[in-house]
């Protein structure tokens, strides 16, 4: 019975380490990655800088002719969801470092990348179970894969993970238009209900930001100005409130909106 026992232990034991190895050299969407990288321009990638943001990981090499190839869509993918808050990582499987420079800089790659000179023996490469390039990952904030394929599908990809993981910029955008939106609600129309609803579509992860202070101050005083029964109606609203104080301080939002009457 004894022997019985062992016997299963060790059969549990090579199972595990067996699909241990198999989960990391296969990673795909939902696994979470430990992020630590030095650049070849000596800067320091950690995952508390994700924070707020998505991460292009894309394998490449120059020698290559995919991957030289698809040079073209990225940049331009680059160029596109920058603005959005989307960072860009190249991990190049070159064992050349500077020749790798080289041509990262006369083809107009501008991003960061990751270059140890180890080829396929990369240890991100290695972790991440690349088999081929290119080879690109869209990453969370958080570490988390949300994405893996091929660089042509890049945009496309960005384009859903933006609506369903929201970077802080896209965020910050998406509540200013909130705010400009019921602002007219206030003003133009003293449609209290309408900027209320609006003010319920921003995003409470985006917590305190500075520029989320003007658009709120003028939003607070318009419906001070409408009056009491304003006042009270939004003050009312639970959820708004919340939204409000946590993007300026519940200070700041009593102030403005003016003492209860």
């Amino acid at each position: 019975m004894t022997m019985r026992r062992s016997a299963w232990k060790v059969a549990l034991l090579f199972l595990l380490l067996n699909l241990c190895s198999l989960r990391a050299y296969a990673l795909t969407a939902g696994d979470h990655v430990h992020v630590f990288w030095r650049t070849t321009g000596g800067q320091v990638i950690t995952g508390r800088m994700l924070k707020g943001h998505l991460l292009v990981v894309d394998f490449w090499a120059t020698w290559c002719h995919p991957c030289m190839l698809e040079v073209p869509t990225v940049i331009k993918d680059y160029k596109k969801y920058s603005r959005d808050g989307v960072g860009f990582l190249g991990i190049s499987l070159d064992n050349d470092v500077s020749q790798m420079r080289a041509v990262a800089k006369s083809k107009g790659i501008v991003w960061p990348q990751v270059c140890t000179g180890a080829a396929w023996q990369d240890p991100t490469a290695t972790a991440w179970g690349v088999r081929a390039i290119p080879d690109t990952f869209i990453i969370s904030g958080r570490g988390k894969v949300l994405w893996t394929g091929y660089p042509t599908q890049l945009a496309s990809a960005l384009n859903q993970m933006l609506k369903l993981h929201p970077t802080k910029i896209v965020m910050i955008r998406d509540a200013k238009k909130a705010l400009a939106a019921a602002i007219a609600h206030v003003v133009k129309h003293k449609d209290i209900g309408g900027a209320i609803a609006e003010l319920k579509t921003i995003s409470r992860k985006i917590g305190r930001d500075r520029a989320m202070r003007q658009p709120i101050k003028k939003l607070l005083l318009a419906i001070h100005a409408a009056g009491p029964a304003a006042v009270h109606q939004v003050r009312a609203s639970r959820p708004v409130m919340r939204v409000l104080a946590e993007m300026v301080g519940m200070g700041r939002v009593q102030t403005w909106l003016g003492p209860i009457q």
